[in-house]
Order: C-alpha cells, then structure tokens, then sequence
C-alpha cells in the first residue's frame, strides 16, 4: 500500500523547479517499506526505485509515520520529529507535505 501512495511525490514536488538531475531519496522502514528515488529530468519529476545515484536529499521514515502522514493521519509538523532529513533540507522536508488520500 505504501508504494501506492508513494506516487504522490512527484505532484507534491510539482512547483519545485530545480536544475535536471536534482534528486531526492525516500526511504521507509519496515515490512511494507522499501527505498525510491524522485529525480528531475527534463524539466518534470520522475518516481523510480532507488539506485545507487547519490541524492541531492535523503528523507527516511519508518512505516507507521508514513503511513500515517500520507493518509493526512498525522502533520507534517507531528511527523517531523519521526522523520531523518539529511542532504539539502528544505528539498527533503516537501516529502512531509504528500498526501496520497484525502477522506
């Protein structure tokens, strides 16, 4: 179910416009998680799994959270504290603006 909601990203990064090749890493814990990679090219931003490509941002979550956060169950700013930012900052917090369900 993650990797569903997982596809929001690149709407959520929709009016961030940064050089071809910049790249963000999200990676969630547990079971149901797994490792991807959303990277600029030609002017949009493209979902993939995650290769070894070095990321501009890093954003790691444990399932819960993103689960929770996705589903518009928690904020982002009750998810932050759960979540690990490393690279550039402010590219990687947007993950914590997805929303993949609106009830």
């Amino acid at each position: 179910m993650l990797e569903t909601f997982i596809r929001a990203l690149p709407h959520t990064y929709r009016d961030v416009h940064v050089s071809d090749g910049t790249s963000i890493r999200l990676i969630i814990t547990g079971e149901a998680g797994g490792e991807w990679i959303l990277l600029r090219d030609k002017g949009q931003w493209k979902l993939g799994k995650a290769t070894a490509h070095k990321a501009h941002a890093s954003v790691i979550l444990d399932q819960e959270t993103a689960w929770r956060l996705f589903t518009k169950g928690m904020s982002k700013e009750e998810a932050l504290p759960h979540a690990t930012i490393g690279g550039d900052y402010s590219l990687g917090e947007i993950v914590l603006n997805t929303v993949s369900i609106i009830a």
